[in-house]
């Protein structure tokens, strides 16, 4: 069964981060389902998550509204 933690974070998007019992988490922004990610810990799935997120606002500022 799949463990689900809710993160909020500074750039005013959240994220849901399971665990399955293969030891791999995975998570995705809940605003944005098709940004995923997944790793060995929670804190690596949400450091990926942000860095994807980051990326996209450089890259597409009109894709992604996350600092205002």
């Amino acid at each position: 069964m799949l463990q689900t933690i809710l993160v909020t974070t500074p750039l005013k998007v959240s994220f849901k981060i399971a665990h399955d019992p293969s030891g791999i988490y995975y998570g995705h922004v809940v605003q944005y389902p098709g940004v995923i990610s997944q790793g060995r810990t929670p804190a690596s799935v949400r450091a990926k998550l942000i860095r994807i997120l980051r990326e996209i606002g450089r890259s597409h500022p009109e894709e992604l509204r996350l600092f205002e």
